[in-house]
């Protein structure tokens, strides 16, 4: 889901959100190939961070969101 891309622009900012977005709907990939592709998320980041799951658990994601903005490795929590 495009949707996604709200993770993208939580770490990296609105600009690359969008333009994950944007990327990701013109070549009919996912959000996720598109970040793990473009470098932006390991693959093993990728699983966890846009997990729809884990999202819907706010401290669970904030955690993990928080670690990845202060440069840690993200890991299956």
């Amino acid at each position: 889901s495009l949707a996604l891309s709200t993770v993208v622009s939580a770490l990296l900012g609105y600009e690359t959100g969008t333009k994950i977005a944007r990327e990701a709907y013109e070549t009919g990939a996912t959000i996720k190939e598109t970040a793990i592709r473009l470098g932006l998320f390991t693959p093993q980041e990728a699983e966890v961070l846009m997990d729809p799951l884990m999202l819907t658990e706010p401290g669970k994601s904030s955690r993990i969101l928080a670690l990845r903005k202060q440069g840690n490795p993200v890991v299956n929590p």
